[in-house]
């Protein structure tokens, strides 16, 4: 009677695990808690918008900082902006604000693991929708 009891704790276990995963490209398990994944610094390696690839046009040092506590340093062109940043309600987008700005920016989380994040922004413009993805490495 044991071991059926045993198969099946075991196979709904692996079944949870493998059901879902949170962000499109994954990781479908992590240890590590999603502020543990971001804290860090970020350099760019990908920009594609409308599914091109733009990276050339961005400069070499474009990185982000994030502290686990909500803070973030985005460099880029050597200039630095502070900002806070947090997830949305079901951590499926971190919503970016600069620092002294009323404005935020939301981005949609594809990727988050210890070693990539990957996000997606979509701007409505008159041209129809514009959609940026950036691809990140851990530094």
């Amino acid at each position: 009677m044991k071991k059926p009891l045993l198969y099946l704790i075991i196979t709904l276990v692996a079944v949870s695990f493998c059901a879902c995963k949170k962000y499109e490209e994954g990781p479908g398990i992590s240890l590590l808690t999603k502020k543990q994944r971001l804290d860090g610094e970020w350099g760019l390696v990908l920009v594609k918008n409308k599914g091109v690839d733009v990276t050339e046009f961005y400069p070499d040092d474009h990185a982000y900082i994030f502290d686990k506590n909500g803070s973030f340093r985005k460099i880029s062109n050597a200039v630095e902006v502070t900002g806070t940043w947090e997830f949305n309600s079901d951590k499926s987008e971190i919503v970016l604000t600069v620092d002294n700005s009323a404005k935020s920016d939301a981005w949609v989380i594809l990727r988050l693991t210890n070693k990539h994040l990957w996000l997606e922004r979509t701007l409505s413009t008159p041209d129809g929708p514009d959609v940026t993805e950036e691809h990140y490495e851990a530094k």
